[in-house]
């Protein structure tokens, strides 16, 4: 298990990415490493522009090749879709979980 505890900035996001692929990359894992750097991206971005908290981000393995990737914040609310116009630059990030990983909540 890898874990890091990231403050409630804008350079977390990236430090969280390089963290992530870092831990697959340990376990010989760097096919999945670009979609989990998306994934994790999307959602640290999430907590890092509402929860406005520390943010726990752990990497864990529980098989061959199964990966949990957990990030945890101070919020008290669950992510949200919410309704953007097409050409929104921003609120794709669920879709995305839901496009791309085997399992969220």
């Amino acid at each position: 298990m890898h874990e890091l505890t990231l403050p409630a900035a804008v350079g977390s996001v990236g430090s969280g990415r390089r963290f992530v692929r870092q831990a697959l990359e340990s376990w010989g894992l760097e096919a999945l490493a670009d979609t989990a750097v998306l994934l994790t991206s999307e959602v640290l971005t999430n907590s890092v522009l509402h929860a406005r908290t520390a943010i726990h981000l752990t990497v864990t393995r529980s098989g061959d090749d199964v990966v949990t990737i957990s990030v945890r914040d101070g919020s008290r609310h669950p992510p949200q879709r919410r309704l953007h116009p097409p050409d929104s630059t921003t609120g794709r990030g669920v879709e995305l979980l839901d496009a791309l990983a085997a399992g969220w909540s």
